[in-house]
């Protein structure tokens, strides 16, 4: 049975499959594991002066990730850092922020020195 409904998915994932929107946002490209597309369009985002406070948070959140993706851990703490100065105090940006940071924690292996429980 399960054969079946991933048959039937597939193709109709094949017959019509997403398209990749021109306008996408960092987030967008994230989702669909598109990581070169995020790194030239986040560093483009943070160049840019005329870009918004919420777009340089999604940059950096997108590039944080992309860099504990590729084991780069230094560089996802820069762009975690640089979010959370980005981030309003209190509101689901922070919130964003600090799972970005426990997930950091937690693929570093630093949760046994109880930096998760500060975090």
């Amino acid at each position: 049975m399960e054969e079946l409904i991933v048959a039937k998915a597939k193709s109709a994932f094949l017959s019509d499959p997403p398209k990749l929107r021109q306008n996408g946002g960092v987030a967008e490209r994230l989702a669909l594991g598109d990581y070169d597309g995020v790194l030239r369009l986040g560093a483009a985002v943070l160049r840019d002066d005329s870009s918004s406070k919420r777009q340089k948070l999604e940059a950096r959140l997108a590039l944080a990730a992309v860099a504990r993706h590729q084991g780069n851990v230094e560089m996802a703490r820069i762009h975690r850092e640089a979010a959370a100065e980005l981030a309003e105090t209190h509101g689901s940006d922070q919130i964003r922020v600090l799972a970005a940071s426990a997930w950091e924690l937690l693929q570093t292996g630093r949760w046994e020195d109880g930096s998760l429980h500060k975090a």
